[in-house]
């Protein structure tokens, strides 16, 4: 059962409540797109796909990026050697929520560099040899 409540001029807040599922609430600007989330969390209760995104909403891009060094990286061949380069990630996208990021988005605005390393491809372009190529 879905539940609206207008918070302030401009927000609107849906709950959505079945038994078995855990209270999900969103705020949006509009009625009409809480009143769209609703009906979809709710069908997909009814449906049993339902799945909390609340962890995915609330976690960072760099507590995800952390996870992984701690989990997943001591499980690969070059565990000892390997290290992501946090520094290369802007701070914003840092701070950015990973369920907030949506297919067809750039959460970055160029490639990272880490600093003092340069552009890899400034010797091909200046007409020199890459390097390495002695």
């Amino acid at each position: 059962m879905a539940t609206f409540r207008k918070r302030g001029p401009y927000q609107w807040q849906a709950q959505v409540r079945k038994k078995g599922y855990p209270l999900q609430t969103k705020t949006f600007e509009t009625k009409a797109a809480a009143e769209t989330w609703a009906r979809a969390t709710e069908y997909e209760m009814d449906q049993g796909l339902f799945v909390s995104r609340a962890e995915a909403e609330s976690t960072t891009l760099r507590a995800l990026l952390e996870r992984y060094q701690e989990e997943v990286t001591p499980l690969k061949k070059g565990a000892r050697v390997r290290v992501l380069p946090y520094p290369c990630f802007p701070q914003a996208s840092a701070c950015t929520p990973t369920g907030s990021v949506q297919g067809g988005q750039k959460p970055f605005p160029s490639p990272c560099r880490l600093p003092g390393t340069g552009d890899r491809h400034a010797p091909r372009r200046a007409g020199q040899p890459p390097l390495g190529a002695y």
